[in-house]
């Protein structure tokens, strides 16, 4: 079993930077779901290296899952709010406005919000 068996993870992700480290949670076995904007990932387009798909896009997205959101649509927002679902109670908006009052999360707002208690638990026992 892999130490972030269970664990799901909901990413807004694009280009190299966070798909790398949601990419390396994939590894340790979170199921990853990467939220792509109707446009999809600009890294789809850096090259064609990879059977006519982007070597980047390919090599940093594997062991994803991806879904196209237009978050400026109810039904796709309503989605997004079931998939970030939390103990909290606290909705998409309200977890939106803290990250948008403060331009960040503090470690304290993460584990309230369930999103990093588990994950750095389980990294610590990942090979670097």
């Amino acid at each position: 079993m892999l130490p972030l068996e269970g664990l799901l993870v909901v990413s807004l992700e694009q280009a190299v930077a966070a798909p790398t480290c949601s990419c390396r949670l994939a590894d340790a076995g979170a199921r990853v779901i990467k939220i792509e904007r109707p446009e999809g990932d600009f890294a789809r387009g850096y090259d064609r290296l990879a059977r006519g798909e982007s070597a980047y896009f390919v090599w940093l997205n594997r062991g994803k899952e991806s879904v196209v959101l237009d978050l400026s649509q109810d039904a796709d927002k309503r989605l997004m709010e079931n998939m970030l679902a939390t103990d909290t109670g606290k909705s998409v908006d309200e977890i939106s406005h803290d990250i948008e009052r403060d331009k960040y999360l503090t470690a304290e707002q993460a584990l309230e919000y369930g999103i990093i208690d588990e994950v750095l638990t389980s990294l610590k026992a990942l090979p670097v």
